[in-house]
């Protein structure tokens, strides 16, 4: 099955070629060896709007957050993720470094933890170590 992708900076639309054995991880690691990704920072997969996955190019560090999952922490195929098969397209969003996308989820989840666990992002936030006085400088702007 063939399924649409494209990027942030620098509009890069084309189609790509899944099977029953793909996951998003999978489709992340072979655009990063066709040098498809053309800035440094964070490149985030979404699918309709929804974070998956996101590489933190600085360390090649890849950070699941697993919304589609139920909470699981082992990845699932995306054939097997009937949400995904009525999308059938994904995109790549960019931010310039690792505090940028920290800052776009505190903000999202209104510094709420509990709610980033909830929704399964929590792993990801915390790997960008926030200082917390750049959190509470965060909160005092929501």
């Amino acid at each position: 099955m063939f399924i649409k992708i494209n990027r942030d900076s620098q509009n890069h639309t084309m189609t790509y070629l899944i099977d029953e054995d793909t996951r998003f991880s999978d489709i992340f690691s072979d655009l990063i060896e066709q040098n498809y990704f053309t800035n440094h920072g964070i490149w985030t997969l979404t699918c309709d709007n929804t974070d998956i996955v996101s590489w933190n190019t600085e360390d090649n560090q890849m950070l699941s957050c697993m919304p589609l999952n139920g909470g699981v922490q082992s990845e699932a195929y995306l054939l097997n993720i009937q949400y995904f098969m009525n999308v059938k397209e994904i995109h790549f969003k960019y931010y310039s470094s690792p505090l940028k996308r920290a800052e776009y989820l505190f903000k999202k989840y209104k510094g709420n933890k509990m709610l980033m666990q909830y929704n399964g992002y929590i792993h990801e936030y915390l790997a960008y170590h926030v200082d917390k006085k750049v959190e509470e400088s965060w909160k005092n702007t929501l």
